[in-house]
């Protein structure tokens, strides 16, 4: 048997070993996010019953919905970002790992 069916097998056997892990249940796509907790405001009247005050009021709540629903969304894409890393990261790390196993195998081949 050469060196380079020893490397192939070695190959081989790295990825089903790969294949056969099962990530960890954090990773898994059924992980659930948390809806957002922000309360819409009351519709105010029509324009003709509704008072300046009511009016303003309609919009102070509209900007704190707006505010609530934006710092969600900010929230939301901070987990979105580090989950991106951390499967990056893996990936980085499973390429370095098979290259290094690729150089141990091929060490004393000669052609």
């Amino acid at each position: 048997m050469n060196f380079r069916s020893i490397a192939i097998a070695t190959t081989l056997s790295i990825a089903t070993a790969a294949v056969a892990q099962t990530p960890p249940a954090a990773a898994t796509a059924t992980s659930v996010v948390a809806k957002h907790t922000c309360a819409q405001p009351a519709m105010p009247g029509s324009s003709k019953t509704t008072t300046d005050i009511q009016m303003k009021r309609f919009v102070d709540e509209l900007n704190k919905y707006k505010a609530c629903l934006q710092a969600y969304a900010s929230e939301q894409q901070k987990f979105a970002e580090a989950a991106v890393a951390s499967g990056n990261a893996a990936i980085m790390e499973y390429n370095t790992f098979v290259e290094a196993a690729n150089k141990a195998t091929n060490s004393g081949n000669t052609k």
